[in-house]
């Protein structure tokens, strides 16, 4: 048995991942912010709680203090969210992310394994596809530079200290019914009025100054399940990832040898997600209709996991019409063992 401290254990990644640690025989210390609303999802879980704001750095070092491994999932995802300033959200992800680092490496604890994010990529733009782990880090968004800044920060520590860290990169994490939901007419119009105006963006349609009202024009609701095409007959192609398969990953990297020190490695399902596959697949499991749409510009992206299979041991089990199926039984009532995004 070892002792790991998992930060942001009440996270959609965290939660998953401490029972999973508990399963296997470990001891875990898991951090939450004071008054977590989210802490319900640990109970009946006998895992040490810290209460502890990333930037508490004296917090941290006593969350650390006897552990074997830290995994660092915990981070702000929107730097949007009311009441957060950009400075905020920077200090968050980054100035947290050295405490943390910074405590792990005081402590003596052995490695870390650092949740980053394909946002590290510039996942938005018309890119060669797959991605693979030495792709360009170009972000589009704060959280993704906070992501690229926070992976330079682990390879200069390793140098600095000695710190040894293994970095994730997962893409699109999903647990339980949330796969059910973004497959629609709402989230097409909407990624066209988000992404349609930068000429880096893969949506990008100059030719069209308000590309999303051609595609609003076809919808007769935002919740229909829709399958956008482009005009050479392409659907939208995305990469998602079951939290169960993420929660491997970070198993994997916590047995990961020492030649995975200082390697980032892509973790996402088995298969990219193509609309024309999953809607029919989601609408005939739940009776729901669907219908295609036209769409000036095919938003298609998947990752390479290569690396993360050869070096990690890393293979993923749930591609999404697993998935699918797995969130109808969840529905009806079914407990599979997955921990919900939120409660």
């Amino acid at each position: 048995m070892s002792r790991i401290l998992v930060t942001g254990a009440t996270g959609r990644l965290g939660a998953n991942l401490v029972k999973r640690l508990l399963a296997d025989g470990h001891e875990v210390i898991g951090t939450a912010l004071p008054n977590d609303p989210q802490q319900g999802k640990l109970t009946g879980l006998d895992v040490a709680i810290v209460h502890a704001d990333l930037r508490d750095a004296s917090a941290l070092r006593y969350a650390a203090r006897g552990c074997d491994a830290v995994v660092h999932t915990a981070a702000l995802m929107n730097d949007a969210a009311p009441g957060v300033s950009r400075a905020d959200f920077v200090a968050i992800n980054v100035l947290g992310t050295f405490n943390v680092f910074d405590a792990a490496a005081s402590e003596g604890v052995e490695r870390v394994v650092y949740v980053s994010s394909t946002a590290a990529y510039d996942v938005y733009a018309a890119k060669p596809q797959p991605l693979a782990e030495d792709a360009p880090l170009t972000p589009t968004s704060l959280y993704g530079l906070t992501k690229v800044v926070n992976e330079r920060m682990a390879e200069a520590m390793d140098f600095m200290a000695g710190l040894r860290v293994i970095m994730l990169r997962p893409n699109y994490i999903i647990a339980g019914e949330e796969v059910l939901g973004p497959w629609t007419a709402g989230v097409v119009v909407g990624c066209y009025r988000r992404y349609c105006t930068d000429p880096r963006m893969a949506l990008y349609t100059p030719e069209m100054p308000e590309p999303w009202r051609a595609v609003e024009a076809q919808v007769k609701a935002p919740e229909d399940l829709v399958v956008p095409r482009d005009p050479a007959g392409l659907s939208w192609r995305w990469h998602v990832c079951d939290v169960r398969d993420c929660v491997e990953a970070c198993v994997c990297a916590l047995k990961a040898g020492p030649e995975c020190f200082g390697r980032a490695y892509n973790v996402v399902g088995p298969e990219p997600a193509d609309w024309d596959v999953v809607v029919p697949y989601l609408a005939e499991r739940t009776g729901r209709q669907w219908y295609e749409i036209q769409v000036p510009k095919a938003w298609r992206f998947w990752f390479d996991l290569s690396r993360a299979r050869a070096e990690l041991g890393f293979e993923p089990r749930f591609d999404v019409r697993t998935m699918i199926d797995h969130a109808l039984r969840i529905r009806a009532g079914e407990d599979l063992g997955i921990i919900p995004g939120a409660i």
